[in-house]
């Protein structure tokens, strides 16, 4: 039984280069041009073309940027359709290309220079301990763990768990215990559980367990069942938690607020997890109202969804959320989710896109599952957690392209390892 993996891309700690993590933490810097946008994002679609003529274009890449190409040009006819305010159709329409660019790019970038990616990594993750200690934004006030300090930590320790020496299982499964526990407390249920259930994954792919259920998911239509799968596991934690919420086992080790907010979720008759994200319900609707084009760039609310929104949440008993919701303040359509904001925004071809699009990174993880280390799991349960239930504002744009470049890149590394090795 292997206990533990160390990276394709591993290096010793003293291999760290200052420059690296200097460059990391300069891109991770966000400014305002015409949106909010990453230094890292500018000088990604500077310097994609220059990369493209000097090197064969990578099949991922070509496939990411063609997707962008479909998923913006769908979003500039739903913009013309629905008479969108032209500054706000002009970043509707450039965000899937700017984030195609700044994989693109990325990849290249960590495709040459594989030593450098962990210098880089770290150096992205710092950036965000500095933004909230001098520059916090109203929700990292509030809840300074959840929007802030807890990810940049779980960005630096699965740099330090993945890219150096080779962990054991024991060791990882304490620093994920403890990292959970850190969450839970602070009201942080999807930020405890992401790096869990990625470690569930490094544990069932890098033992002996279950050999011919992995080789079921690795066969035909691997995507397919992946997503049969999550759908299941998914049911499953929300009716678990549910009841384990409810209960009131954690009253005594939870402020009473956060206790409060726990037991009125998971007491909703749409469960816990729907509770936490309930603008789904609603982004539902309102893609099925305008399927093929949909309601434009920032879609807009012209037809009493927040009405309707609002009316919902005191029905199902979770009108606690109206407090937090950003779409109501800005007049906007509720969607908090990758694909349903896409669809919400651009109809079918935002649909195709996020579809497309994970099933793609699906099919590259599941070829080299059993040799990625522990940050490429629990990325990709964070991006399978995100395209349902978080927003694809500029963080999100930046942080995904940044995790899918390192993947696209270790996995090239995994290949050429495996084509160059005397069994191949």
């Amino acid at each position: 039984m292997s206990t533990a993996v160390a990276s394709p891309i591993s290096i010793s700690l003293s291999s760290l280069r200052v420059m690296w993590i200097a460059m990391g933490m300069i891109a991770a810097v966000k400014i305002n041009v015409i949106g909010e946008i990453y230094i890292g994002e500018v000088l990604a679609l500077v310097a994609l073309p220059f990369l493209l003529l000097k090197r064969r274009v990578d099949r991922n890449v070509a496939f990411v940027i063609g997707l962008a190409v479909f998923w913006s040009a769908g979003q500039f006819i739903s913009d013309l359709i629905n008479q969108t305010d032209r500054n706000l159709s002009v970043k509707g329409v450039l965000a899937p290309l700017v984030f195609a660019a700044t994989i693109g790019s990325t990849m290249i970038l960590f495709d040459r220079y594989p030593k450098r990616m962990p210098s880089l990594l770290l150096g992205v993750a710092l950036t965000l301990f500095v933004d909230v200690i001098f520059t916090p934004t109203p929700e990292q006030i509030f809840e300074p763990w959840k929007w802030g300090y807890g990810v940049a930590t779980l960005g630096i320790g699965l740099v330090w768990l993945s890219f150096f020496r080779a962990r054991s299982l024991l060791l990882m499964s304490l620093a994920v215990l403890a990292f959970f526990v850190a969450c839970i407390l602070a009201s942080a249920r999807s930020l405890a559980m992401i790096p869990l259930a990625g470690f569930a994954a490094y544990v069932f792919w890098h033992t002996d367990i279950a050999r011919g259920f992995k080789r079921w998911l690795t066969g035909r239509f691997g995507p397919l069942k992946i997503a049969a799968l999550v759908i299941a596991v998914t049911w499953a934690l929300n009716t678990g938690l549910t009841a384990f919420f409810s209960s009131g086992v954690l009253d005594p080790f939870l402020e009473p607020t956060v206790s409060a907010k726990y037991k009125q979720q998971a007491s909703a008759d749409v469960g816990l997890l729907l509770a936490g994200r309930s603008e789904s319900l609603i982004s539902i609707q309102a893609y099925l109202d305008a399927p093929i084009v949909g309601h434009g760039s920032w879609a807009q609310d012209k037809s009493g969804y927040i009405s309707r929104y609002t009316a919902l949440l005191y029905k199902l008993g979770i009108s606690d959320n109206l407090n937090n919701d950003d779409a109501t303040d800005l007049a906007l359509i509720p969607a908090h989710s990758y694909l349903f904001g896409a669809l919400v925004w651009s109809g079918l071809a935002g649909g195709i896109f996020w579809i497309a699009f994970t099933f793609r990174v699906i099919k590259r993880y599941l070829k080299f599952a059993t040799r990625l280390p522990l940050y490429f799991h629990v990325g990709l349960v964070n991006l399978l957690w995100n395209l349902f239930f978080s927003p694809f504002g500029a963080d999100a744009r930046w942080a995904v392209a940044v995790f899918i470049a390192a993947l696209f890149a270790c996995c090239n590394q995994l290949g050429r390892t495996t084509t160059q090795s005397p069994a191949a």
